[in-house]
């Protein structure tokens, strides 16, 4: 999951179950919230990064830089935000395509 999925996917929790919990995790990758919540959550944040109306395309599309780049000014994010959809969707590799994906450092963490 790229910074950004991570932070929609987050920002979810707040907007959506506000109601019930706040969800303060030092791991992202485990979790307090319950299957369904989480679902949400991942739902929000892939609509929030791609658009509904561009998902038949990102389905479709033919995968390579030259693609990828191209399919990202269309939709209007990065290229490394298709990347990670591609990459959680299990369409390709968690290995691939991940120089198109632009890193970001805060004391000292990378992440």
């Amino acid at each position: 999951m790229t910074i950004f999925g991570l932070l929609f996917h987050e920002a979810a929790h707040l907007l959506l179950h506000q109601d019930k919990n706040i969800f303060i995790e030092e791991n992202p990758w485990t979790t307090t919230a319950t299957e369904k919540e989480e679902q949400e959550a991942n739902s929000f944040a892939e609509n929030t990064l791609i658009p509904v109306k561009f998902k038949s395309m990102l389905v479709q599309l033919n995968y390579s830089h030259k693609n990828i780049i191209k399919f990202a000014k269309k939709v209007g994010v990065s290229p490394g935000i298709i990347v990670g959809q591609l990459q959680h969707n299990k369409q390709v590799p968690i290995d691939w395509y991940n120089r198109l994906k632009r890193r970001y450092t805060w004391d000292s963490i990378k992440f």
